[in-house]
């Protein structure tokens, strides 16, 4: 079905997610989110932010509505690096990222306390990549996952090389 969308007209596309989206959530916001990185992929940027604004449009039961606010705003944040507006982007990761805990997901504030900490590295905003990439090193720790902490580690080097505090010893 994947492939189908990729190239399907957006109205189309648009309407047959809505009506995943009512009948099955769960299936309808990962559908909805594999829909959303084919088009970024494709630089179809107008009908991601069609997305961004349907989803935002659906009602959804109460409990996934943080879900989808947490999947709106990380996507809107990766769309935003896409287009090289860093400092939305990084709007928008520090409100997924406060999603996410208020959600009490430590595996999806992980992912985005690394993008985070990437975005300020970027930006050459490099207490608050250390903060961020340090945070979600403690957390990768705390989940027992080793190539999240392995690629945690080599950030925190770029971040110190990018500083002009390389070689600094990066401790586990």
């Amino acid at each position: 079905m994947i492939e189908i969308i990729h190239d399907s007209r957006s109205d189309y596309v648009i309407e047959l997610l809505h009506q995943l989206l009512c009948h099955d959530v769960e299936e309808g916001l990962q559908t909805w989110s594999a829909v959303f990185d084919q088009w970024r992929e494709a630089w179809r940027v107008s009908d991601c932010q069609r997305l961004l604004r349907e989803i935002k449009r659906t009602a959804l039961p109460s409990e996934l509505e943080p879900v989808a606010l947490l999947l709106a705003r990380s996507s809107e944040g990766m769309l935003a690096v896409q287009l090289g507006n860093l400092d939305k982007a990084i709007v928008r990761y520090q409100q997924a990222i406060a999603i996410a805990q208020r959600m009490q997901n430590p595996a999806g504030e992980v992912g985005l306390l690394a993008d985070l900490g990437n975005l300020y590295c970027l930006t050459n905003k490099f207490a608050q990549a250390e903060e961020c990439l340090k945070q979600a090193l403690m957390i990768y720790k705390e989940l027992k996952h080793s190539a999240g902490q392995a690629r945690t580690l080599a950030n925190l080097g770029n971040v110190y090389r990018d500083n002009g505090r390389f070689p600094h010893q990066v401790r586990r």
